[in-house]
């Protein structure tokens, strides 16, 4: 079941491969190392950017707010990946709020030096124009699908995507997925109350199983049927 990572997945860690070391050792020079604790805000949608980040531990969500004042996550991050880099790229304001979903240590690359780094490295120019055009591709994919699926559709594709997201190894068949019933609730596009109620009838389904907040999935296969996934 490779299509959630050939067209609903990406991994934002391949910004640095290949590029020449004393470009990256520059960039490091001027970098920062942050901690900071669970729900702390790194920057706002609207905001002017100021450096791009990479996260060393922990998980931070991207969000949107929506024109009636809610919350949508669109996306997160996980270990090893860069974000906040798209706006200082194009030279534009933040178009989500980032903020830790756990306890975060980080790198933080100011904005002059991450774009004297792509001024000195064609490798890197190269990288990012694949990762912007890749997720280009993977939000259009995520938006077309989550717009038409039913709530009980967009819950059990939503466990799919983080099952994949949250894998120590890509071979892995299941991961634990370790995420707030608001959050997956805020990333499925539905109430928390209706999410809480799907994710039990799919453990009495013996789709999935939960301990607290963390959730296993078991029927890796119902649950693509569940989601209406299918390959092409």
């Amino acid at each position: 079941m490779n299509i959630i990572r050939e067209k609903y997945y990406y991994k934002c860690n391949t910004i640095l491969d290949g590029v020449r070391p004393a470009v990256i050792k520059e960039l490091d020079a001027n970098a920062k190392t942050l901690s900071f604790k669970k729900n702390k805000t790194l920057f706002k949608e609207g905001g002017y950017p100021d450096g791009v980040y990479k996260l060393v531990k922990g998980k931070v969500k991207i969000y949107q707010r929506n024109p009636d004042g809610k919350f949508q996550i669109v996306y997160m991050y996980t270990k090893g990946e860069f974000f906040g880099f798209r706006p200082i790229v194009s030279n534009t304001k933040h178009p989500a709020s980032a903020i830790t979903m756990e306890d975060c240590h980080l790198v933080f690359y100011p904005k002059a030096a991450f774009l004297k780094a792509i001024d000195d490295s064609q490798v890197m120019t190269k990288n990012l124009l694949m990762v912007l055009g890749y997720e280009f591709n993977v939000w259009i994919n995520l938006m077309s699908s989550f717009s038409h699926k039913s709530v009980k559709e967009r819950v059990a594709f939503a466990l799919l995507i983080l099952n994949e997201k949250f894998k120590k190894k890509a071979d892995e068949k299941s991961s634990i997925i370790d995420l707030g019933r608001e959050d997956l609730a805020s990333f499925s596009g539905t109430t928390t109350e209706s999410c809480v109620r799907i994710l039990t009838q799919l453990k009495e389904d013996k789709v999935l199983e939960t301990n607290g907040r963390k959730i296993k999935l078991l029927k890796i296969k119902e649950l693509f049927d569940i989601a209406d996934i299918h390959d092409a």
